[in-house]
């Protein structure tokens, strides 16, 4: 990493956890709060995040799309984007501090992850593949969203969390279906197939079908919200297998850009 991404990354990370803690600190010890505050510092980490992209994206010459370290700084950006958006008021105070620890857990991750900046090769110079990744960025970050709501739910359980956990997971269900749909195509340009039981393919799909499985038992049965939520959260375990999937098959998976 070049010496502006890095300061900008771990002022970043600095902030996320500054906020993660006091937002913590004033709630479970009833101290004055001020969540404006909080939502203030985590906006300005998520500017030092866009910065560190920024940097990234001028020294390698292609947004971050190659490696785990990219991946995790985009994926987290989406991720940030979603709970900025999603919780604006102060009475969502205890989700948005469990989401963003989610997001603190994955961002920190790229400390440890392989930060060599790599070429485009050839292979992924399409327009699909941008279309492919953000709309898994945004399917994984509602997913892990939807799981810190769930957390907060199973400590405080109030009706708006159930119903915020329900639109979020749905939310993700629908792009993870258009990240399939478009990596499918993609698939066909650049392998000759549309489907090929590759095991990122295979977890993606699996992921898939277990939350649309949640969500229409959700719909149908009407799950009570506790057991609604463990689910959730158990579900996010084929999200991280889809997300670093490749890794435990290293030579066995076709999607070699997410090596690193």
């Amino acid at each position: 990493m070049e010496v502006f991404e890095v300061l900008f990354f771990y002022l970043s990370l600095f902030l996320y956890l500054f906020a993660n803690i006091y937002g913590f600190f004033v709630y479970f010890f009833k101290k004055e709060f001020y969540f404006k505050i909080i939502y203030k510092i985590t906006l300005l980490a998520f500017i030092f995040h866009f910065l560190t992209i920024i940097f990234r994206s001028l020294i390698s010459k292609h947004i971050p799309v190659i490696g785990n370290y990219e991946n995790i700084l985009m994926g987290s950006f989406f991720l940030i984007i979603i709970i900025l958006l999603f919780f604006k008021k102060e009475k969502l105070i205890l989700p948005f501090l469990f989401s963003l620890s989610l997001n603190i857990i994955l961002f920190g991750m790229a400390i440890f992850a392989d930060a060599e900046k790599k070429p485009l090769f050839a292979a992924l110079k399409s327009f699909w593949l941008y279309i492919h990744i953000i709309f898994a960025w945004l399917s994984y970050g509602a997913f892990t969203v939807a799981a810190g709501v769930s957390i907060a739910y199973l400590i405080k359980k109030e009706k708006p969390l159930d119903e915020i956990i329900f639109k979020l997971s749905a939310f993700g269900l629908v792009m993870d279906a258009l990240m399939i749909i478009a990596g499918s195509i993609w698939a066909k340009d650049l392998w000759g197939s549309y489907w090929s039981w590759d095991p990122v393919e295979t977890w993606s799909l699996i992921s898939f079908l277990l939350y649309g499985l949640i969500l229409h038992l959700k719909i149908t049965l009407k799950i009570g919200g506790k057991t609604f939520a463990y689910l959730i959260i158990f579900s996010l375990i084929t999200v991280l297998i889809s997300f670093w999937g490749v890794n435990f098959f290293m030579g066995k998976s076709l999607h070699i850009f997410n090596v690193g």
